[in-house]
C-alpha cells in the first residue's frame, strides 16, 4: 500500500486577514452602521425619548462600537493594500516591446520614420515624472500623487473614526464635558456646573452632580425680546464676565453666539425670571439725539447700552436707588465716557412719547399725595450677598424684611428698613428722622392664587410719627402699593424734605437696593454736568431679575474631527485633480516606426491632450531629423 501523506496548513492568519480586508465585509459593515444611525436618529427625534435614549440604546452600545471597530480594522487593512500599490508605483518598470499591444490600445500613435532613440528618451523624460528604459522600449508615468489620493482619503477616514471613538470614551469616562448646565442668576458669580448622573432621568436634585469649572462666570445682565402680545421670547441673551486669574473678558452669549475659551464652550440654553432677584430699573437718555433706552442693572455690573449710533457703550451704577451715581463706559477703549448722578425727581413724560411709563401709576397717585409710604419690596429671608447688596436666601420666611420708601408732597422723602424680628430691627434701627415703622406680621392676600410669588403677600405695618410723637395706626399693605398717611401733623408737611437736610450714609444708601417692579421709587431731575450733560439717567424703580441656564461643554475630539475632514478633502482633491497616466513607447526596427500608447486613470481630457502634444513633438523631431 502506498503511504498517504497529509499536509495540514497551520497558518490561519492569512484567511482571517483576507476576510477582514475584503470589500464585501466593508460594504456590509457600512450598511449595518447606516441602519443603526437611522434608528438612533429616529429615537433621538422622538418627543417621548430624545437624544439621550438614542445614545444609550444605539450610539454608545457595545454592539455599535463593535461594528465601528470592525469597520476601522477593515479600513486599515484595505488602506495598507492600496497604499502599498500606490507607494511602489514609482518602481514599476512595465516596458512593452510588442507591436500588438500598441495596435490594441485605444489612444495610440505611430510615427514614421522614427526619431533617434536618444531624442525619444529626452522628450519622454521632459513630459513625465518617471521614465524607465529597456533597450528600445520605454515606460513613463505622471500624476503619482493622484494615485495617493485614495490612500490619503483612507487615512482621513481612519483619523475621523478614531476621533469619534475618542469622543465616545471622553463622554463615558469623563475626559470631556458634555450635557452640562450652569445655573447663573443675574448679578451673581459661579464657578460650578451640573451634570446628570443618569441621562435617562430628569434634572432633579438627586440626579445632579456638581463639578468645578476652571474659571468663574458672572451674569452681568440678561435681555429678552418677546413676540408682540406674547410671553414667548424670540431672542434672549446673557452678558457674561469671565474671570480666569488675571484674565478678564466680557461676552454676550445668545442662541447663535456661544462663548469659547480654552476649548470650553458656553451656550445660551434657556432662562426663567425669579422673585428673589431684584434689579434696578433705569432709563438712559442721549440728550443729543433724544433717543432713550430702558434697562435694568445691579451695582458694579456693566450693562450694554443699546442706543442708536452708539457702539460698545456700557452703563454702570454704584448702588441702587435714586441717590446713586452712574458711569457710561467704552469697555473696548477702556474709557469713561460720562459720569453723573441718577435723577431723584419724577420727570413728566417726554413730549410726543406715547409709551406707558412704569412710574405712571405712582406719579398719578403722588400728584395729590401729602405724606405716603411705599413698601418697595418684601424679602422673606433677608441677607447681604458677597457684593454687599441685600437679597433673600430663599422663599422661607425666616427673616422677613421690607424696604419702606417715604414721599412728602409728591417727592422722595427718605427710606428705612423694617424687620419682623426685633433683634434684626434693633441692628437696623429707625433711621428715618420723621417716621418709625414696625413690621408686625405678614399673610397671604385674600383672593391670591399662589402663582404671584411674593406679590401674593401683604404685610401689616405699625406707623408712628416721631415729632410730635403720634401713633398713626396699623395698616395692611401690599408691597409695591402706596399708602397715604392722613393723620400726619401739618407742621411735618411744611418742613424740608429729608433728602434736603440729611446726608445718607454709605450703609444706608446700600440698603436702598430693594424693590419690585410695581414698587416705586423717585427719579431725579439733573444728571452730572447740569443741563448740558450728554446722558441723563432716570431711576424707574425695580424689576424682577432672571436666571440664565447656560450649556457648558468641552469636546476634546472637535479638533481631531475637523483635521480628519480636512485630510479627506485633501485626498479627494488630489484624486480628482491629479490624474494618473501611463505612457509606453517602442522603436520597432522592422518597420522603422516609433509606436506610442497611453492609458489615463479616469477621464481626463487634459491628460490626453498632453499625450497629443508629445506625439506632435516626436513627429517634429522626426521631420527635423529627416531634413538633416
Amino acid at each position: 500500500m502506498v503511504p498517504i501523506t497529509i499536509v495540514r496548513n497551520e497558518n490561519f492568519v492569512a484567511p482571517i486577514l483576507k476576510f477582514l480586508s475584503s470589500l464585501r465585509l466593508g460594504i456590509v459593515l457600512i450598511a449595518l452602521i447606516a441602519i443603526a444611525c437611522i434608528a438612533g436618529s429616529i429615537i433621538g427625534a422622538d418627543a417621548h425619548m430624545g437624544i439621550d435614549f438614542g445614545r444609550e440604546y444605539i450610539f454608545h452600545t457595545t454592539w455599535f462600537l463593535g461594528l465601528m471597530g470592525l469597520l476601522l480594522v477593515n479600513l486599515v487593512l484595505c488602506s495598507w493594500e492600496k497604499s502599498y500599490i500606490a507607494l511602489t508605483l514609482r518602481q514599476k518598470k512595465n516596458t512593452i516591446a510588442t507591436p500588438a499591444f500598441y495596435e490594441a490600445s485605444q489612444h495610440s500613435a505611430t510615427i514614421t520614420p522614427a526619431p533617434d532613440a536618444e531624442l525619444v528618451d529626452q522628450e519622454l523624460r521632459r513630459f513625465y515624472s518617471v521614465t524607465h528604459r529597456k533597450g528600445a522600449a520605454w515606460y513613463s508615468q505622471r500624476g503619482l500623487l493622484g494615485r495617493c489620493g485614495a490612500t490619503i482619503i483612507h487615512i482621513g477616514l481612519l483619523w475621523t473614526m478614531t476621533a469619534g471613538f475618542y469622543r465616545i470614551l471622553a463622554d463615558d469616562l469623563g475626559f470631556g464635558v458634555f450635557d452640562s448646565t450652569i445655573v447663573l442668576p443675574e448679578a451673581e458669580s459661579h464657578a460650578t456646573y451640573f451634570t446628570r448622573i443618569d441621562r435617562l432621568k430628569g434634572s432633579t436634585s438627586d440626579n445632579l452632580r456638581q463639578r468645578q469649572m476652571p474659571f468663574t462666570l458672572r451674569n452681568l445682565d440678561f435681555r429678552a425680546d418677546y413676540h408682540p402680545n406674547s410671553s414667548v421670547a424670540r431672542y434672549y441673551s446673557t452678558l457674561i464676565e469671565l474671570r480666569d486669574g488675571d484674565h478678564t473678558q466680557i461676552a454676550e452669549v445668545n442662541m447663535t453666539n456661544p462663548l469659547k475659551y480654552k476649548g470650553f464652550k458656553v451656550t445660551q440654553n434657556s432662562f426663567s425670571d425669579s422673585d428673589r432677584i431684584i434689579r434696578g430699573h433705569y432709563r438712559v437718555t442721549d440728550m443729543e439725539s433724544g433717543a432713550a433706552v430702558e434697562l435694568d442693572a445691579s451695582p458694579g455690573d456693566p450693562v450694554r447700552v443699546l442706543l442708536p449710533k452708539s457702539q460698545n457703550l456700557f452703563f454702570q451704577i454704584d448702588h441702587f436707588g435714586p441717590n446713586g451715581t452712574f458711569q457710561i463706559l467704552d469697555l473696548a477703549a477702556k474709557n469713561v465716557i460720562a459720569t453723573g448722578a441718577v435723577q431723584s425727581e419724577i420727570l413728566p413724560p417726554r413730549q410726543g412719547d406715547n409709551s406707558p411709563s412704569p412710574m405712571a401709576a405712582l406719579e398719578q397717585e403722588l400728584a395729590t399725595s401729602k405724606y405716603a409710604l411705599l413698601p418697595a419690596a418684601l424679602f422673606p429671608n433677608f441677607r447681604i450677598d458677597e457684593s454687599g447688596q441685600p437679597t433673600t436666601s430663599d422663599d422661607k420666611f425666616d427673616n422677613p424684611a421690607t424696604l419702606i420708601m417715604f414721599f412728602k408732597n409728591g417727592k422722595s422723602n427718605g427710606a428705612q428698613w423694617a424687620f419682623l424680628r426685633p433683634e434684626a430691627q434693633s441692628i437696623a434701627g429707625q433711621v428715618h428722622p420723621e417716621m418709625a415703622v414696625q413690621f408686625v406680621e405678614y399673610r397671604m392676600r385674600e383672593g391670591a392664587t399662589g402663582t404671584g410669588g411674593l406679590m401674593d403677600y401683604e404685610i401689616k405695618l405699625l406707623v408712628s410719627q416721631k415729632d410730635p410723637a403720634t401713633t398713626l395706626g396699623e395698616f395692611w399693605v401690599k408691597p409695591g402699593s402706596l399708602l397715604e398717611l392722613k393723620e400726619v401733623s401739618p407742621s411735618l408737611l411744611d418742613s424740608p424734605l429729608v433728602s434736603d437736610v440729611t446726608t445718607t450714609s454709605a450703609s444706608e444708601t446700600e440698603l436702598t437696593t430693594a424693590t419690585q417692579q410695581d414698587g416705586g421709587a423717585s427719579s431725579s431731575a439733573a444728571a452730572t454736568g447740569g443741563e448740558n450733560a450728554r446722558y441723563r439717567v432716570t431711576y424707574l424703580g425695580t424689576v424682577k431679575g432672571n436666571v440664565s441656564f447656560l450649556g457648558f461643554m468641552k469636546d476634546p475630539s472637535v479638533l481631531w474631527l475637523y483635521t480628519g475632514s480636512i485630510i479627506i478633502l485633501i485626498g479627494a482633491m488630489m484624486a480628482f485633480l491629479i490624474p494618473y497616466r501611463e505612457t509606453w513607447a517602442f522603436l520597432d526596427e522592422k518597420s522603422g516606426a516609433l509606436l506610442l500608447a497611453t492609458r489615463v486613470r479616469g477621464t481626463s481630457p487634459p491628460a490626453h491632450r498632453e499625450f497629443d502634444r508629445l506625439v506632435h513633438r516626436m513627429a517634429a523631431l522626426a521631420d527635423s531629423q529627416k531634413v538633416t
